[in-house]
Order: structure tokens, then C-alpha cells, then sequence
């Protein structure tokens, strides 16, 4: 058997990687769904608490005593049982058995109290009788708390603990003395129809057939709740992913780059050549600055400026590729090229020496003095290289060539020329193309930067120092 390619070890460590994201997003949104059902399990006992306690002041107004004891215990159960299910979910989890075991005693407890007869009632009623209340639909009042546990296995039980109560309780009451069914009565269907009817009326008669159907609409709906609940869960994680994508590309692109990113499936790390404009900007003399005004100042200083200039970069629609020390790197045209990617780098480089002018440049610094900077900024256009780069466990979107070594050297040539912006002549060339403004820049003739043979024109701004 043949051994991988680094290629394939790259892309199966990716893989590997992306697995393990995966799962740990997962289990943070599981993580927030347990807390959001802890919530609503305390929120279910507070309602269910006030809800029980109304009845029961109904019932002690409607009810005499002793006939009021037995259904008042109920109701206690019921507030008690509430709390159990609350106190379990927050010290032990919402998938604890014992949630399970609260939820079927809930359903146990419930066809008790709508089937037993009052041990307090002065003339008992028929068993078959209380079949007759229709009160089955009590069970979803039940059940629709359980789906606020955003569990779709709690609800699929639930539904089934209705049916198992309702089908025991059917299994009891068809054994009692005296008791008769549509199966007992071979001649029912028989019977002229007044004569069925009122046959079906007496109150030792129970409806099998319906009682069934009770239980299987009890399932079907659980069924399809638990199927909600979890494509509901579903949306929300692929609603967290998406965000947690978008707000990555956010990090690096403007909005509207970004937003389109996260609508289509582009592959932005594919190799591909293109041309963009590349813009380097950096705060000029920040070592002695920074020895000037502490650490703290110094933090202070780098989050407002880098804040400033990312903002000036994705509000002229850029692309911030990466922050260096006290400066960073922009590109325009990337990951997609525009009509007008030079003529945007400009307006983006020339905003920016404008927002560190002296009656613009001052920040304060918390309780310390204003401290005034100065913006050193190169930008040239020209072909590019786009991918990503690094390894398997840490890539990076990259521009990479020449044209990224001449703007830093443009960037850094300012100190020479003692101005504040430097532009290529190809920029600039490329920005009249574009039908941008170049009025505010000056030429200055071919210069040759360091490293370099070849000699590049240059323009500088017309803002001074």
C-alpha cells in the first residue's frame, strides 16, 4: 500500500480539524439549549404553581369539604412535582432519568386524577362514566410544557407515556364488574340505529375504538413535535455556523464583501493570480512613542488607531489582510476585483493621513495627556498572487508578489521624503483609468527603493508633515 502525499496528510489533519470544530460547536450550542431548558424548567413550575394554585381556589369555592381534600392533594402533587423536574434538570441535566421518570409519573398522576373516583364523593360514579368528560385533552396542557425542554427524546417519551397511561387505565377499567365495550356487544352494530345510540349512552359503556385513537393522536403528535424540536435545533446551529462564518469573514472584509461571501460558496483558498492595490500604513515613530506613554498607553494607542484605520479600510470597500505591530496591510480588488480597486486604495490612504492631522490626530488616553501621531502610508497597484497559506492546523488568506514588497517599501520610503503618503505611479496611472481624482498627489519623479534595481515612479500627497 502506497504511503499519503503531504497532500493528502494535509487535507485528512484539515479534515481532522474541521471534525473537531465541528464538535465543539456542537456541544457549545447543546451547551446553550441545556441552559435555555434549565430556564424553562423553572419558568414550567413557577406557571404550573400558579396555574394549580388558581384551580384549587376554584375548587375550594365550588367544592365542599370533604369532598375538596382529595382533589387538593392532586394539585399539591402536581405543584411538587413541578419542582422536582426543575431541581433535577439544574443539578442533574435535562437528560438525567430522572426527568424521564417525572415525566411519566406526571402522566400516571394526571389519568389518576381524571379516571379515580373521589374516595370523599357521597354517591360514587360508574368507572366506564369518566370516560365521558373527555378529559384527554388535559394531556396536552402537560405536553406543551415538555416541549419548551427543546428535547426532541422528551417529547417523543411523553407522547408515549400519554399513550402507556391511557392504554393501562383502558386495560383496568374494560376488566371492571359490569363494564361493556363495542367488542363485548356482538350484536351493536345489529341494533337499529336509535337503539345503538342509546346503548352507547349508558354509563357502563366504554368506546374502545375512540379511547385508541385518543392514544394514537397522542403519539402521531409527539412524533411530530419531536421531529420540530429537532429541525429546529438543526436551524439554529446552522444559523450559529453561519454567523461564526461570517463574522470571520468580517474580520477580514467589509460588510458587503462579507455578506456576499457568506451567501455564495466561494473558495477563496484556491491559487489564482489577479491584480489589486496594496496599502501599508504603519504610525510613524511609534517605538519612542510607546516608550513615552507606558504599556497601557501604548494598548490604548494601538486599539484606537487600528480600529480607525480598519474602519477606513472596509469603509472604501477593502480587504484587511493583516495587522503589523503598529500598522497594517490593506488590499483593494481582493478577494474580487473591481472596476475601481485603485481609486478606492487611494481615497482609503489619502483618508487616512487626514485622520491623523494635529487638530484631527490627538488621542486622549484614558487620564493621560492627548498623545498627537503621525500616519506613514504606501499604496501601489499591480499583479498578485491569492490562496491560502500555512499548514493544515493554521491557514491564512494570503496576497502575495512583488507588488506587496514595493508598497511596503513605498511605505517606508515617506520617512525619506518626509511626507505622509507615497502612491506608485501605476496606482495613480490606474486610478485616472478609473476615473479617480489624483489632485491632491504631487510627482516627484523615479526613485529606486531598497532592494529594488529598477527605479518606480513615485507621487506623494500634498498634506505635509
Amino acid at each position: 500500500m502506497t504511503a499519503p502525499t503531504p497532500r493528502r496528510r494535509a487535507r485528512e489533519a484539515a479534515d481532522a480539524d474541521a471534525g473537531v470544530e465541528s464538535q465543539s460547536l456542537n456541544r457549545r450550542v447543546a451547551e446553550r439549549f441545556e441552559h435555555v431548558a434549565i430556564t424553562s424548567a423553572r419558568y414550567a413550575a413557577y406557571g404550573r404553581s400558579v396555574a394549580v394554585i388558581l384551580v384549587g381556589l376554584w375548587l375550594a369555592w365550588s367544592l365542599p369539604a370533604p369532598r375538596l381534600y382529595y382533589p387538593e392533594a392532586l394539585l399539591a402533587v402536581f405543584i411538587a412535582l413541578g419542582w422536582l423536574t426543575y431541581f433535577v434538570c439544574r443539578h442533574l441535566g435535562t437528560r438525567h432519568w430522572l426527568v424521564y421518570l417525572f415525566a411519566l409519573v406526571d402522566m400516571v398522576l394526571l389519568t389518576f386524577a381524571l379516571l379515580s373516583e373521589n374516595p370523599f364523593a357521597e354517591q360514587p360514579l360508574p368507572a366506564a362514566l369518566h370516560y365521558r368528560f373527555d378529559g384527554f385533552v388535559f394531556f396536552f396542557l402537560l405536553f406543551a410544557g415538555v416541549l419548551h425542554s427543546y428535547s426532541p427524546r422528551l417529547v417523543l417519551w411523553s407522547g408515549v407515556s400519554i399513550a402507556l397511561c391511557w392504554a393501562g387505565a383502558l386495560a383496568l377499567a374494560v376488566q371492571a364488574p359490569g363494564v361493556v365495550t363495542e367488542f363485548s356487544l356482538p350484536g351493536l352494530d345489529g341494533m337499529p340505529r336509535l337503539g345503538a345510540v342509546m346503548r352507547a349512552q349508558e354509563p357502563d359503556f366504554i368506546e374502545v375504538t375512540h379511547r385508541v385513537q385518543e392514544m394514537l393522536i397522542a403519539v402521531l403528535v409527539a412524533v411530530i413535535a419531536a421531529f420540530a424540536v429537532a429541525h429546529s435545533r438543526r436551524l439554529v446551529l446552522e444559523s450559529v455556523r453561519a454567523e461564526r462564518a461570517r463574522d470571520n469573514l468580517v474580520r477580514y472584509f467589509s460588510p458587503a464583501v462579507a455578506a456576499e461571501l457568506a451567501r455564495d460558496d466561494h473558495d477563496l483558498g484556491a491559487a489564482r493570480r489577479g491584480h489589486a492595490a496594496v496599502l501599508f500604513a504603519d504610525i510613524v515613530g511609534f517605538t519612542r512613542l510607546s516608550e513615552s506613554i507606558g504599556p497601557e498607553g501604548t494598548i490604548g494607542l494601538l486599539r484606537h488607531w487600528h480600529g480607525l484605520l480598519g474602519d477606513i479600510v472596509f469603509r472604501h470597500d477593502g480587504t484587511l489582510d493583516k495587522y503589523i505591530g503598529d500598522g497594517l496591510m490593506a488590499t483593494f480588488g481582493t478577494p474580487h476585483p473591481g472596476p475601481d480597486d485603485a481609486s478606492r486604495a487611494l481615497a482609503a490612504a489619502l483618508e487616512m493621513v487626514e485622520s491623523a492631522r494635529p487638530s484631527r490626530g490627538a488621542q486622549p488616553l484614558d487620564s493621560s495627556p492627548a498623545v498627537s501621531v503621525r500616519i506613514a502610508v504606501g499604496v501601489h497597484y499591480g499583479p498578485v498572487i491569492l490562496g491560502d497559506i500555512g499548514n493544515a492546523r493554521r491557514l491564512e488568506f494570503a496576497v502575495l508578489g512583488d507588488t506587496v514588497n514595493v508598497a511596503s517599501r513605498l511605505e517606508s520610503l515617506t520617512r525619506e521624503l518626509k511626507v505622509d503618503l507615497v502612491a506608485s505611479g501605476d496606482l495613480v496611472a490606474r486610478a485616472r483609468e478609473e476615473g479617480g481624482s489624483t489632485d491632491r498627489l504631487a510627482p516627484l519623479g523615479m526613485r529606486t527603493l531598497r532592494g529594488r534595481t529598477e527605479p518606480v515612479e513615485v507621487f506623494v500627497s500634498k498634506i505635509r508633515p
